[in-house]
């Protein structure tokens, strides 16, 4: 189903680099369900099978030159990593969740507080832009959420401050590899805890000018609707032997309570 899902993305959304998905039990922080695609066939794994792939190296490079085959052989290798845990990217407006909980756990915003977004807003050195320059209007925090505004999430970061932002942020486990079990995975990259400026907290509020995998991201998005207990990722269920005996068995693995069960909720 995953499998099917995303490759109708990748063709309706015209994504130039690899799409990727998970599916994970919010309960136990078991991985259900992971793909990337373009993928490679394990069966014969030196041939790209993806045709929109080939499509595109032919109408670029003269098939059999040597462009096209280090083109080919460039492609080859990428499409052999497991973009979910070895790839980073700013994750975008996906981490007003991870600021909206902070702000909620921390009493700093009422869901009824009234702003005002006129697209716009200038923190000294650095200003600030809703997407498209949209002016959202008079809206209330919940309001904010739904319009995704760049604007509100700008000033409640500037009540969280430096040192709680990137307290919790540690805690979500975004500075850290998940552990999770595969080969190849990366920690994010984001700011050093004495160098981390207000701007950068600024633009982090919104999810940008720092990187994680989608894995780190799933993870923690996880651990709000598990009401606050970030769990332990896990490929591997279990391993029997050939009579069906459980050799190993994973139990899943409470890490810590982030937040609340009613900042979850909320």
């Amino acid at each position: 189903i995953l499998e099917k899902y995303i490759s109708n993305a990748r063709v309706e959304h015209n994504v130039q680099s690899r799409i990727g998905g998970i599916v994970m039990n919010v309960k136990t922080g078991e991985v259900l369900a992971m793909s990337s695609k373009p993928d490679y066939d394990l069966n014969n794994p030196f041939v790209i099978t993806d045709e929109m792939t080939l499509e595109k190296l032919a109408s670029q490079y003269a098939e059999g030159s040597e462009q096209y085959q280090t083109a080919y052989r460039t492609q080859q290798l990428e499409y052999r990593k497991n973009k979910i845990v070895t790839e980073l990217y700013d994750p975008g407006s996906t981490f007003k969740i991870f600021t909206a909980a902070m702000a909620l756990e921390e009493d700093l915003v009422p869901l009824t507080e009234s702003f005002h977004c006129s697209s716009q807003i200038n923190m000294g050195a650095i200003t600030y832009h809703c997407a498209n320059n949209r002016a959202h209007g008079s809206e209330d925090f919940k309001e904010a959420m739904a319009n995704s505004c760049n604007v509100v999430f700008v000033t409640v970061a500037d009540r969280i401050g430096v040192d709680r932002f990137y307290r919790y942020f540690t805690l979500f486990g975004f500075r850290e590899k998940t552990g999770v079990g595969l080969p190849g995975e990366v920690s994010g990259i984001f700011f050093g805890e004495d160098t981390m400026t207000k701007w950068n907290l600024y633009s982090a509020s919104f999810g940008q000018t720092f990187q994680i995998t989608p894995m780190q991201l799933i993870s923690g998005v996880s651990a709000i609707a598990n009401g606050g207990t970030y769990m332990k990722p896990y490929i591997l269920d279990r391993i029997v032997d050939q009579d069906g005996n459980i050799i190993q068995q994973t139990e899943p693995q409470a890490i810590s309570q982030i937040v609340s069960q009613s900042t979850c909720e909320t």
